[in-house]
């Protein structure tokens, strides 16, 4: 999976300007010579794994759905039926090295958004039914072939069908319709309807993005501030007056609440480093684990010697630079790392990097801030040490 390019004939600004979150594009052989990184078998597999979110989709009768979850006993693909079902795989790419690689070919759009990479496999006749997404979604097709519909944009407004916990359009309108093949891919922006069947078995790659609310990151976003204002903290009359009239809420006391309630949120910088830290918070926190032994970072360079070292799977990664003043934040797994602009190598290197080159990577571990860092992120489990063997 190494080997995975983008078509030479793909034009990278040429689609954001024109359907990034603006309208559904299909992307007619975007990966060349594309191969299959996980087998049906090896995702039925992880269905059956407690620590994983699966779902199958089984489709008894036209215009019905119903959903189970998983995880699953591995005698239920012994008896589902040749034809009509569906099984969803959560986060493969935190479990398949060859899956998160296929990340790196949608390096157009900021790392930093993509959330995860779900994979599905559909016996012939398999969907989950007309539904649509609030998060840009890049579908890529594996082996085999789907049929994709596309529908008008929805809403929150828009009727949904009442069918045990699937989110299925009560009313599709198709607009476009698409045969997928290997190595295709379909955009789809947020909000608009799509519905993919299985021509044949098949697999697809479902690459989406994160794409919080805006009341999810206000209530995030006042936690912190929350969590740092002492409790001695508290309204003060901007100045004393006898009341013009009894119970009445004057405008002065009203501007000086609102104005201390805007001082606590207007620091920019503030914001910046809960916002960093707000996007990369793992999606499965609890995979993430110190090591059994914390190490030193005087012994980085004797470690890495004999074991290899790997992002966690699980570990989200980004940074934001500050020329002004000659510095840069590293944020991970919701964590913050200050650190100067003179590291921005060892840094891109983590952002963009899996496994990372031993001898790259030994190099620019030459002073000691470098190596606190590497030895903070092993330590909480960012980072990994395997052993070669």
């Amino acid at each position: 999976m190494n080997s995975l390019k983008i078509s030479s004939s793909f034009k990278r600004k040429e689609f954001l300007e024109q359907y990034w979150q603006k309208k559904p594009v299909l992307l007619q052989g975007l990966i060349s010579d594309f191969s299959d990184p996980i087998s049906p078998e090896e995702l039925a597999g992880l269905a059956c794994e407690t620590a994983i979110e699966s779902r199958i989709v089984r489709t008894p009768k036209v215009g019905v759905w119903e959903l189970t979850e998983g995880p699953f006993p591995e005698v239920t693909f012994q008896k589902l039926p040749d034809r009509e079902w569906t099984v969803l795989v959560q986060a493969v790419d935190q479990w398949f090295e060859s899956v998160s690689q296929l990340k790196h070919c949608f390096d157009f759009v900021p790392s930093w958004r993509i959330d995860d990479v779900m994979v599905s496999f559909a016996a012939a006749g398999g969907g989950v039914g007309p539904h649509y997404d609030n998060y840009d979604v890049f579908l890529i097709q594996g082996q085999g072939s789907r049929r994709w519909r596309i529908g008008e944009k929805c809403s929150e407004t828009t009727p949904l069908a009442d069918n045990s916990g699937l989110r299925i359009i009560a009313e599709f309108h198709q607009h476009q319709e698409h045969l997928l093949c290997p190595g295709d891919v379909l955009y789809i922006p947020p909000g608009y309807s799509h519905w993919g069947v299985a021509e044949t078995d098949s697999l697809c790659y479902s690459l989406g993005f994160r794409a919080p609310s805006f009341g999810e990151m206000l209530e995030g976003l006042s936690d912190k501030i929350i969590d740092n204002l002492p409790t001695t903290k508290r309204f003060v009359d901007p100045k004393p007056s006898i009341p013009k009239r009894e119970g009445e809420i004057e405008e002065e006391a009203i501007d000086a609440v609102f104005q201390e309630l805007k001082d606590l949120i207007s620091t920019k910088r503030e914001f910046e480093n809960w916002f960093g830290c707000h996007c990369t918070m793992s999606k499965y926190p609890e995979q993430i684990t110190p090591p059994l032994k914390l190490i030193q970072s005087n012994e980085l360079r004797a470690l890495l010697q004999n074991d290899h070292l790997y992002r966690h799977p699980a570990s989200r990664y980004a940074f934001k630079e500050y020329t002004e003043n000659s510095e840069l934040i590293l944020f991970v797994d919701g964590r913050e790392f200050l650190l100067k602009t003179d590291s921005i190598k060892l840094v891109s290197m983590l952002c963009s990097s899996t496994t990372l080159n031993k001898d790259e990577f030994s190099v620019l571990l030459d002073s000691k801030k470098a190596q606190n860092l590497v030895a903070s992120l092993i330590n909480q489990g960012s980072l990994t040490l395997q052993s070669k063997v």
